[in-house]
This record gives structure tokens, C-alpha cells and sequence, in this order.
């Protein structure tokens, strides 16, 4: 019934918990353990890999009453006491030392990439997440990178990142076949400006001049045609389209006369202003259904991972709390991934997304029709 440790080995866990070792067991003096608590050790090590810290503590707590009624057993046959007491102290050392190794793997934090396809405004409440510790405090290990926008998707699409922010793009890939979707949707509407030469008066105005956007099919094009549709315009007909790619290039080509009007961002709206262009339309307040900004995932990505998911939208909403209310270490959080240190243009930038982001950040409905319109 019992075996001589003495005498032979004894399968005990490594320091780290990797792998049970065999090693030699020789306590001073000639102790005996009972086939029946070295096999539930052997299972309570062998369970302690897959359930984790809670089920670990309850087989440690059945053990210890195992090992310490049996020596109560050995004081009955005569034993001596002493041997029992030291011979339980040791292997519940051994499943201590064990079990600590398991909860640390168990206290690990999942861990995601999440990419923010442009640097601009739009992703601060990110940024603010990552700095102020909201993922963690959500129980993530966020990897929080730059890529943009159309290889950001094309990486989510193919399984190497996990969260991405885009705007049509996501509703686009998944229309192309793939199980894209919006997890999130902090920006619902345009946030952009019309500007132009002072000497325009209004939209109407624009009858045969040319405007400038980034490129074609982006925000600031779809955008353009709206409002000029909305004045009577007919887009490409009435009003011809020059497409710049880049914000500051508008704003350049406006100053020189190259263009008569641009829809620009902020900050480069106070840079617009300086230059002594005007704002034609501020179409932010329009509050224009778009899917200017959001968060995108994958299905398969959920289903797999459905508390992760949870946890991200959990700590990106409170970050995006926190850029409301908390304006002077949003400025801070702004300038060190734009890298402007500029507080009029952060301050700007601020200003002009400040009634644009959603207090409830759920993907519209007339948004995503607007995106397919």
C-alpha cells in the first residue's frame, strides 16, 4: 500500500511549471506516502495545466485533507507524527509551487493588434486608451500600430491584425466577400469644411469653378458631391472635381489659385484661414450620414474571441469619455502620435470633431445606407 520514497523516484513540477521531472526524493529519515495522495497529486498537477487558478485551489485544498487524514491514519498504526506533518508540508509545498506557476499563465492578458489607418484626429480616443492604461484595465494586451487604411483592411481581411479603423472600407470589403464588420462607429457623419476664395459667395457660387478633394470615392469627394447636389449643382457638370490625395496639398493649390474651393480637415482649417480663404460650409454641423470612422473586426475573429471584442469596445468607449471631459491631456495624447506640437492646431483639430463623436458609438443604419447610395 505504500511506497518507499526513499527508494525510488517521484514525478514533481519544475519551477516553471513546464514539465513534471523526475528527481530524487530523500527527505532526512524514512517517511512513507500512500499510493491513493500521490496519485491525486498526480492529478491535481496534471489538472492544475488546464483549469486554471480556481479548480486548482479546491483539488490543493482535497489533497492537503487526503495527506493529513492519512497521517492521522499513521499516528493510529504508531507512526511517528512528526514524519506525517513533514511529509504532508513537502508535497503541498511542491503543489504550491506548482499551482503558482499555473496561475501566472492563467493571469497572462490576451493579447490583440489593433492598427489606426491614418494619423489624424479620428483615432485619439485610441491613443488616449493605450495611454491611460483603459485596455489594461480591460484585461487586453493591445499592440497598437500604424498602418494605412487599405493595407490596414487587406491585413485584417487576411487574419494579421485583428481590429482596424476605416470608414467605407469595411462595408466594402465584406461586399467583396469577405466577413468584415463594425464592431464600432465613433464618427457617424462628415467632419470636413468647404473652403474657397473670399471673393465666392456660398456654395452657389461654385457654378464653373473646380473643387478639391483627396481622392476619388474618399470622404472628402463623396462629401463634395453632396453638398453641391444639395445647392442645385450637378458634380462634374456644373462643377468640375481636382483630386490632390493630400489635405495640405489642397490647401496649397487653394492659396495659389490652382483650385477655387477645397473640402479640407482640421487642423488644416486654421491654416486655410491664415491664408485668407474662407469657409464656405462648415459641413460637420450638417450632420451628413457617412461612415466617416469606425472600428472593424471579422466574424470569425468574434466568434473565436467574443470576450476580447467585448473588452476592446469596453475600453475604447472609455477612452472616448475621456477625450470628452478631459481636453488639456487629450491635447497631450494628440501631439505625441501626430507629432504636432502646435496647441492652436490641436486645439483646433479638437474643436471641429467635438460635436461629431457619437455619445453612443453603434454603427448607424442611414450611414451605412449613405455609404451604399
Amino acid at each position: 500500500m505504500f511506497d518507499r520514497t526513499s527508494s525510488r523516484n517521484f514525478l514533481l513540477p519544475s519551477r516553471q511549471g513546464a514539465k513534471l521531472h523526475p528527481v530524487s526524493f530523500r527527505p532526512k529519515g524514512e517517511i512513507l506516502v500512500s499510493s491513493k495522495a500521490r496519485n491525486l497529486l498526480l492529478r491535481f498537477l496534471a489538472f492544475a495545466r488546464n483549469d486554471g487558478p480556481q479548480p486548482v485551489t479546491w483539488r490543493l485544498y482535497a489533497f492537503a485533507r487526503v495527506i493529513f487524514s492519512e497521517s492521522d491514519m499513521y499516528s493510529r498504526r504508531n507512526m511517528d507524527m512528526k514524519a506525517g506533518l513533514l511529509r504532508a508540508a513537502i508535497l503541498l509545498a511542491c503543489a504550491s509551487l506548482y499551482l503558482s506557476g499555473a496561475a501566472h499563465g492563467a493571469d497572462a492578458l490576451p493579447q490583440a493588434t489593433a492598427v489606426y489607418g491614418v494619423i489624424s484626429t479620428d483615432p485619439v480616443y485610441l491613443w488616449i486608451a493605450q495611454e491611460k492604461g483603459f485596455f489594461k484595465k480591460s484585461g487586453l494586451n493591445i499592440y497598437l500600430t500604424h498602418i494605412p487604411t487599405n493595407q490596414a483592411v487587406q491585413a485584417l481581411v487576411g487574419g494579421k491584425v485583428h481590429f482596424v479603423t476605416a470608414g467605407p472600407q469595411i462595408l466594402e470589403a465584406n461586399l467583396a466577400g469577405s466577413d468584415t464588420v463594425y464592431i464600432m462607429c465613433p464618427i457617424n457623419s462628415f467632419v470636413l469644411s468647404l473652403y474657397g476664395k473670399p471673393e465666392i459667395n456660398g456654395v452657389k457660387g461654385l457654378l464653373g469653378k473646380t473643387v478639391g478633394a483627396t481622392n476619388k470615392g474618399t470622404p472628402t469627394d463623396i462629401a463634395g458631391r453632396k453638398v453641391l447636389a444639395q445647392n442645385g449643382l450637378k458634380p462634374d457638370v456644373d462643377v468640375k472635381f481636382a483630386y490632390l490625395k493630400e489635405i495640405p496639398a489642397l490647401v496649397a493649390a487653394l492659396q495659389q489659385g490652382i483650385i477655387d474651393a477645397a473640402l479640407i480637415t482640421a487642423p488644416s482649417t486654421l491654416t486655410a484661414r491664415s491664408f485668407g480663404l474662407k469657409e464656405l460650409l462648415n459641413i460637420t454641423a450638417l450632420k451628413l450620414p457617412f461612415v466617416q470612422h469606425a472600428i472593424g473586426t471579422t466574424r470569425s475573429y468574434i466568434n473565436a474571441n467574443p470576450e476580447v471584442v467585448r473588452r476592446f469596445v469596453r475600453a475604447a468607449a472609455e477612452g472616448l469619455d475621456y477625450l470628452r471631459n478631459n481636453r488639456t491631456e487629450a491635447v497631450a495624447v494628440l501631439s505625441k502620435y501626430t507629432k504636432n506640437t502646435d496647441a492652436a492646431q490641436l486645439n483646433e483639430a479638437l474643436d471641429a470633431y467635438e460635436k461629431a463623436w457619437e455619445r453612443i458609438p453603434m454603427p448607424s443604419q442611414t450611414a451605412l445606407e449613405a455609404v451604399l447610395a
